[in-house]
């Protein structure tokens, strides 16, 4: 028997040898594959991790040739949990965030990536949609059916890609040395969410209440809008993060008014898994340390946010869903904050006929229009427990306690109040509780003792009243006494 050496240049899936001596010819009873020996891999030459950067989403080709220019028709397929990141170099992490742009391969076999060769090489546009590099570790890239006849007859080693013979056997699939890494791969761009949520339905917030919605999201995307979750902070040579600064102002005002919320307080600038995120409920804190100074309104009141990126030039794209120009900074839409307080005003009249006690919720304006009604105020609830009632001994208080009780109608910002006629002369001291304690008794009917008053829990509408910190606002409601003056210069009857 002779036997002798030759080379195979092309690759072949199904090939039977036909062996003549000149005289006789026969045919191999078993056929095999030739395969070729392996995928050399290489992709467009902006993923350079030395020189050059892509942003997160943008088209990259990656080119698989087999080494032979005939007879490869095979799919090679990319086998992602070999496809690793700047941070676990050793297990997959962005297997989520490769994919390709042929959706049909990507919808028939997401383990795909590469179409039909045609004789030879075979290339795709893939895209990585994270920040920082990538590495296609040894054997990222496979094709194990090509070779589907020998693997019928067990003639070469299941899911191995050697090349180098075993018991007279080689490696039924074929494999591709480690490309990378590649990239530096950084955001696309920046997608900013920033919304109020106002306290009040009317469209505001009183000050040092803690019920200002706010929620603002600063996201780190890729061209398909995908969160890039390996954008965080502190920046690393794979991923230079952008710096950002959040601002809460009052229409053209410059002065930055953030550090007024409180309760929590915003949280630092900085990116977890590529977002930055301040929602929660706050409190803005105006009231001043000199209460008589008062503050505000504040009836514009927006968040800025604006992004710095040194390294890359990405911009703020996306704002509330939707495309916005290219920029840098941008606003939210306003919501408005109120310095407020409630106010009674003290009443009087003939102990036969029921009172009505002036009360009026209001804000501050500004220097120049002072306290204003504040008609925006839907919302501040006020029930006839909240009243304390005292009548304080005199020789001309003839009100017994609960001679008169108070009767709340109405809704904010209109309440009515009315205290019931007592049929005697004296008189009545209320106090509207906007704190969180009981403070004394109510009279909420008439002749009948009062148990202990219901705390309105509302301190932000309390009042420095006395000049000695805020307080509770109090009125005098006096039974039979003259009206006082009826600012009348002049009156004659005509007969």
């Amino acid at each position: 028997m002779q036997s002798a050496s030759f080379t195979v240049n092309s690759a072949y899936r199904n090939l039977a040898v036909v062996m003549s001596d000149g005289v006789a010819t026969a045919c191999s009873t078993d056929a095999f594959s030739v395969r070729p020996q392996k995928f050399t891999l290489s992709a467009t030459a902006a993923l350079n991790p030395a020189t050059d950067k892509l942003a997160a989403g943008e088209d990259f080709n990656l080119t698989a040739a087999p080494g032979v220019t005939i007879g490869y028709n095979g799919t090679p397929a990319v086998n992602t949990a070999s496809v690793v990141d700047h941070v676990t170099p050793t297990a997959n992490a962005v297997q989520s965030a490769l994919a390709w742009n042929d959706p049909t391969l990507q919808n028939a076999a997401a383990s795909s990536g590469f179409p039909q060769a045609v004789g030879g090489s075979v290339s795709n546009n893939f895209q990585y949609n994270d920040v920082g590099t990538i590495t296609f570790n040894a054997d990222a890239v496979t094709d194990t059916a090509y070779t589907g006849i020998d693997q019928s007859s067990n003639d070469c080693i299941s899911g191995s890609t050697s090349n180098t013979a075993s018991s007279g056997k080689f490696g039924c699939a074929i494999g591709s040395p480690a490309l990378g890494p590649l990239g530096r791969f950084y955001p696309h761009h920046f997608a900013v969410n920033a919304s109020f949520a106002p306290g009040c339905a009317g469209g505001f917030t009183y000050m040092d209440n803690d019920a200002l919605g706010l929620v603002l999201n600063v996201t780190a995307q890729s061209k398909a809008d995908a969160t890039v979750t390996r954008y965080v902070s502190p920046a690393s040579a794979a991923v230079p993060v952008a710096t950002f600064d959040v601002e809460l102002r009052n229409g053209a005002n410059a002065t930055n008014l953030l550090s007024r919320l409180s309760q929590p307080s915003v949280p630092v600038r900085s990116w977890t898994l590529g977002v930055y995120t301040a929602g929660d409920t706050y409190r803005f804190d105006a009231r001043n340390a000199t209460p008589q100074v008062m503050d505000g309104a504040y009836d514009s009141l927006n968040i800025r946010t604006t992004i710095t990126d040194a390294t890359d030039g990405v911009k703020i794209t996306k704002f509330n869903g939707a495309s916005v120009t290219a920029i840098a900074s941008i606003d939210s839409p306003t919501t408005k904050v109120r310095f407020g307080r409630l106010r009674l005003g003290n009443a009087y009249g003939s102990e036969l006929l029921d009172l009505p006690v002036p009360l009026k919720i209001e804000y501050y304006a500004d220097t120049a229009s002072g306290w204003q009604p504040n008609a925006l105020d839907t919302c501040t609830p006020i029930a006839n427990s909240n009243f304390r009632f005292s009548f304080p001994a005199g020789t001309t208080n003839n009100l017994a306690a609960c001679s008169t009780a108070i009767t709340v109608t109405g809704n904010a910002p209109d309440y009515t109040l009315i205290l019931a006629k007592p049929g005697n002369t004296g008189w009545t001291d209320l106090t509207l509780n906007l704190g969180t304690a009981a403070i004394g008794n109510v009279c909420t009917a008439v002749g009948v003792a009062g148990g202990a008053d219901v705390p309105a829990d509302m301190p932000w509408l309390q009042f420095d009243w006395k000049g000695t910190g805020m307080g509770n606002p109090t009125a005098r409601a006096t039974f039979g006494i003259y009206k006082g003056n009826s600012k009348l210069i002049y009156i004659r009857e005509l007969y």
